[in-house]
């Protein structure tokens, strides 16, 4: 795709729901001035090869220093939600203490929907290296 030849991939991630193969993915992409999360349906071709269909993006403007975008490492209470893209103040420890902004993939809708933050919503530090620690 022309128009996405300025970014350069940062990480994706595929959702499994119920089924043993993934269903969906989120890939982020980033250019200099801004970050790209993009939701794609995962088909599957007769040779088993995988077809991505993007379903819906969420475009985030650059993030400050203190700041980074997490995916699939947030949960909804005890629950682990791999739907989840959230905004996040970097830390050194496991858990994240702030939460700036949170989306979630919906496969219902094919939509990424913002989020209300609450006492329920919280994050891990996918980067942390410290000591073992149980979490949530």
């Amino acid at each position: 795709m022309p128009a996405l030849a300025s970014f350069q991939k940062v990480v994706d991630t595929v959702i499994y729901g119920s089924d043993y193969d993934p269903i969906y993915r989120m890939l982020h992409l980033r250019d200099n001035r801004s970050h790209l999360i993009v939701f794609d349906s995962i088909a599957y071709d007769s040779l088993f090869q995988r077809t991505y269909y993007a379903m819906d993006t969420l475009a985030i403007p650059h993030l400050r220093t203190q700041e980074m975008i997490t995916m699939g490492y947030c949960y909804l209470g005890d629950a682990q939600d791999e739907n989840i893209i959230a905004i996040v103040e970097k830390t050194d420890s496991i858990k994240i203490k702030r939460i700036i902004s949170a989306w979630q993939a919906n496969p219902i809708s094919g939509k990424i929907e913002p989020m209300e933050l609450s006492q329920r919503l919280h994050c891990v530090n996918e980067f942390y290296k410290g000591n073992s620690t149980s979490f949530p």
